[in-house]
């Protein structure tokens, strides 16, 4: 939804097929930069250590951290306060396409997704 002030009032600037006159509780939240870092659970870190080991052989933090970062980045954009299995699987290909070697990364990816055992 967007909106914009005028006179100290929200003007919303959405269409809607609501009847004339109908009365909406708005819920506002805080954007994502304004909230609390984002809670990673050990879990969480020994299941993108096993994501890591499995495309690399070994643990590199660097990767490790690289991969945490960028689930902590998509919890934030869903405005959510924690890490989830599936909040780490969508930016996982990203980091962990540069470590595995072959032909076809992505599919190796793929299947390293597969494979790992989510907590």
């Amino acid at each position: 939804m967007r909106a914009r002030v005028e006179n100290g009032r929200w003007i919303l600037e959405d269409p809607t097929d609501l009847p004339e006159g109908t009365v909406v509780e708005i819920v506002t939240r805080p954007a994502p930069s304004e909230r609390a870092d984002v809670y990673v659970d050990e879990k969480i870190v020994a299941y993108v250590t096993a994501l890591v080991v499995a495309a690399a052989g070994s643990p590199r933090a660097n990767e490790v951290t690289a991969l945490v970062d960028a689930a902590k980045a998509r919890a934030r954009a869903e405005v959510r306060g924690f890490v989830t299995p599936d909040g780490v699987k969508p930016v996982a290909p990203d980091v962990l396409r540069r470590l595995v070697g072959g032909a076809s990364p992505d599919d190796a990816v793929r299947r390293i997704l597969d494979v790992t055992p989510v907590p």
